[in-house]
C-alpha cells in the first residue's frame, strides 16, 4: 500500500508516457532491430540500449533531483536518524528505477522479439550494468536536489548527463567515453565486453554517487563527512582513470568462441550457427569457385573456408588451407561466390601495389566466372573523384592478355605477379 501512495504521489507518473515515447521514438526511427545482428543476442542487446542509456540516465538523476526537492519542506530532511533519511529516499526511488529501467528494458525486448533471438546470460550482463548505473544517477540527483533549488537543477542536471554521454564520443581523450558505461561500439559476433569494461564505469559513477549519499547524510562530523566523500571520488575517479587511460577508441572484448557449423570435407565450409541456414547453398558454391580455380592452375584447394564473422573484429588473413570470406554477408547481398574467389588471394602485405593487386584480382574473378562482379567495382572507383579510367582499361588489357597465353604461362605470371605485388620491407 505504502509503495502504491508513493507511486501515485510521484512526479514519475506523470512523466513517464513523456519517457516512454522517447525511447519508442528513437527505437523505430532508427530501426534498431533491422540493424545487423548476426543472429547473436548480445549484438541485438548492445545495439537497443546504444542510444537509450543517455535518455534513462538523464530521466534518473532528473526525477532525483525533483523527488529530493519535495522533501526538503519535511522533516525527513533534517531528520538526525540516518536510517530515517534513507528509507524515505529509497521509497521514492523505487518508482524512478521502474520507469528508467523500463527505458532499458523496453527497447531490448522489443529488439529480441522482432528479431526472434533468445537473450543469453551474456547478452544481458551490459543491460544490467546500465540498470545498476541508473541508480548511481538517481542518487546523484538526490545529493544535487539536497543543495539546490528543484527548479534550476533539474534542467542542468538532466543537461549535463545527457551531454556528459554523447559528447565523450566526440573526444579524442579515449578515456572518457569508456567511463559513461555507454555502448557506442558494436558488440560484434562472438565478443563480449570484458570484465574491465563493464566494472570501471560502475566504479567510476558509483563513486561520485556514493560521494553525493554522504553529503546529505547526518553524519557528524560534518569536516569528516566531506572528507571522506571527498576521497571517495578521487578514489574511484584516479581508479578507473587508471584502468581506462591506455585504451583505444573502441571498448576491449573477449571473444567466446561462438559456435560454428559445418558441412562437407575439402573443402569443409564453416559459418556461425546462428546464420547457417544457407550453408548448403554457401558450400556447393564454395566447391564450384574451388574447383574453377583449381583447374585453373593457380592455387590449391583449401582444406576449409570459414566466414570471417567468426573472427569478430580481428580480422585473420586467409592461408593456402583456410580462406576466410564474409560468407553470412555475401549471402545477404547474393555476391558469396565473389568473396569465396578473392578469398583466395594471398598477399604478404595488407596494401599491395594497386595494379598489380588488381590484375591479380580480376584474373582470379574472370577464372571463377565472377568477372562481371568485380569489373562492376573497378567502374564504382572509376566515379569516384581520385578515379583513373585509363588505368582500369590498362589492367583490364593485361588481364585479357594474360589469359590468351597458355595454362602454363598464366600460372607463372599469377605466381610471379603475387609475389611481386608487395614492396620490400625496409
Amino acid at each position: 500500500m505504502k509503495f502504491l501512495k508513493n507511486l501515485r504521489t510521484s512526479t514519475v507518473l506523470r512523466v513517464s508516457p513523456i519517457a516512454i515515447a522517447i525511447v519508442l521514438f528513437y527505437y523505430f526511427t532508427n530501426d534498431i532491430s533491422a540493424l545487423p545482428n548476426y543472429g547473436y543476442a548480445p549484438t541485438v542487446v548492445a545495439n537497443a540500449i546504444g542510444p537509450m542509456g543517455r535518455w534513462a540516465w538523464a530521466a534518473a538523476a532528473m526525477l532525483g533531483v525533483w523527488e529530493m526537492g519535495r522533501f526538503k519542506a519535511s522533516d525527513v530532511r533534517e531528520s538526525p536518524l540516518l536510517s530515517r533519511r534513507f528509507q524515505v529516499v529509497a521509497c521514492a526511488a523505487v518508482p524512478i528505477l521502474l520507469l528508467t529501467w523500463l527505458m532499458l528494458i523496453l527497447p531490448v525486448a522489443l529488439a529480441l522479439f522482432q528479431t526472434g533471438i533468445a537473450p543469453t546470460i551474456g547478452s544481458l550482463i551490459p543491460l544490467g550494468q546500465e540498470m545498476i548505473i541508473c541508480v548511481a544517477y538517481v542518487v546523484i540527483g538526490f545529493g544535487v536536489g539536497y543543495w539546490v533549488p528543484r527548479r534550476i537543477a533539474t534542467p542542468l542536471i538532466g543537461g549535463l548527463v545527457y551531454y556528459f554521454v554523447v559528447y565523450s564520443v566526440t573526444s579524442y581523450s579515449f578515456w572518457w567515453r569508456h567511463l559513461t558505461g555507454n555502448y557506442f561500439d558494436p558488440v560484434m559476433f562472438g565478443e563480449l565486453p570484458t570484465p574491465s569494461v563493464i566494472l570501471t564505469p560502475l566504479l567510476f559513477i558509483g563513486s561520485i554517487s556514493l560521494a553525493f549519499a554522504l553529503g546529505w547524510s547526518p553524519l557528524k562530523p560534518l569536516l569528516l563527512r566531506y572528507s571522506v566523500a571527498l576521497l571517495v571520488v578521487a578514489s574511484g575517479t584516479l581508479g578507473s582513470y587508471a584502468i581506462v587511460q591506455n585504451w583505444g577508441s573502441t571498448m576491449p572484448v573477449m571473444s567466446v568462441g561462438a559456435p560454428l557449423k559445418c558441412a562437407g570435407e575439402a573443402p569443409k565450409v564453416c559459418m556461425p550457427a546462428a546464420s547457417a541456414e544457407n550453408l548448403d547453398f554457401v558450400r556447393t558454391e564454395a566447391a564450384s569457385v574451388v574447383h574453377d580455380l583449381s583447374s585453373a592452375g593457380a592455387v590449391k584447394a583449401p582444406v576449409m573456408i570459414t566466414d570471417r564473422m567468426a573472427d569478430g573484429r580481428e580480422q585473420k588473413l586467409s592461408t593456402e588451407s583456410t580462406w576466410r570470406a564474409s560468407l553470412s554477408d555475401g549471402v545477404a547481398v547474393g555476391d558469396v561466390r565473389y568473396r569465396i574467389a578473392m578469398a583466395s588471394l594471398r598477399f604478404r602485405c595488407t596494401q599491395p601495389d594497386f595494379d598489380t593487386g588488381n590484375a591479380l584480382a580480376l584474373w582470379t574473378a574472370t577464372e571463377s566466372g565472377e568477372r562481371a562482379a568485380f569489373v562492376k567495382r573497378l567502374d564504382a572507383w572509376v566515379a569516384d573523384p581520385g578515379g583513373d579510367a585509363e588505368r582500369v582499361k590498362r589492367i583490364i588489357r593485361q588481364v585479357d592478355e594474360v589469359r590468351s597465353r597458355p595454362k602454363g604461362e598464366q600460372v607463372r605470371w599469377y605466381r610471379q605477379s603475387v609475389s611481386t605485388a608487395c614492396k620490400e620491407e625496409k
